[in-house]
Order: C-alpha cells, then structure tokens, then sequence
C-alpha cells in the first residue's frame, strides 16, 4: 500500500440506539438529520498524506473566518484551506503505520499510539473514517 496522497470520507461511525455502532456514508447521515456543521466537516475534509511522512488533515475556510483569525490561533493556513491536524505515518518493514497521538496505559500495559493502516477494496480505516482517495 502507498498511502501517499489525498483521501476524502467514505463512512463514518455513527450510534443510534437501535443499531448501535454502524458505518453510514456521508447521504445517509443527512438523510438521518444530522448537522450541517457535522456534514460539512465529513464532506470538505480531506486527508493529505505527504512524502515526508506527514499526515494533515485539511479544511476549506470556514465561512466568516479569515485567514488572519486562524492564523492568530496558530494554524496554517495555505490554497485557500486550514490545517486542522498534523500527525506522522510511516513504512517499517513494509507495513504503513499510522500516529493516532493516542498514548497511555490498557491494565498496566503501555499502548503504542502506532496503529496499522491497511488498504482494502480501495479505502482505509482510520480512526472513526474509512477514507477514499479523493479525485
């Protein structure tokens, strides 16, 4: 797998209490009357893998904020689109390894924040998304 890129959302998890935790694509959360403000964050995103081994995570400006008003928040701002996170991946032994940022501790045991990303039918799980390669 070669991770390098853009994705964009395929599905996110969503709970309902009759179904419990299933994926739904970004129709069928507003077919279910999900915010707008939710939609949009699934719809505009995108998930740029760099050959450097960056992963950032990219949005267009948000309507009525400037790019001075970010920029004073500390995020960079570049094309028109916000860099909303920034995390690392990696090849190790031909495994493509993902940076969640998570750490701590499952029962005294350190967890790695390294997951494996692994690409199946052309999509990706990562985290509560499956991304697709963007157009």
């Amino acid at each position: 797998m070669n991770p390098i890129g853009t994705w964009k959302t395929k599905e996110v998890q969503h709970f309902s209490l009759e179904n419990g935790l299933e994926w739904k694509t970004v129709e069928e959360l507003e077919a279910l009357g999900e915010d707008e403000s939710t939609l949009a964050l699934y719809r505009d995103s995108r998930t740029v893998f760099t050959e450097d081994g960056r992963v950032e995570t990219l949005m267009p400006l948000p309507e009525g904020v400037t790019r001075e008003q970010l920029e004073e928040e500390g995020m960079e701002v570049r094309d028109g689109v916000a860099v909303f996170g920034v995390t690392e991946w990696k090849n190790e032994d031909g495994r493509i390894l993902y940076n969640t940022g998570v750490e701590g501790e499952v029962l005294g045991e350190e967890v790695s924040p390294w997951i494996e990303l692994e690409e199946k039918d052309g999509v990706i799980e990562l985290q509560m998304m499956r991304l697709e390669r963007a157009e």
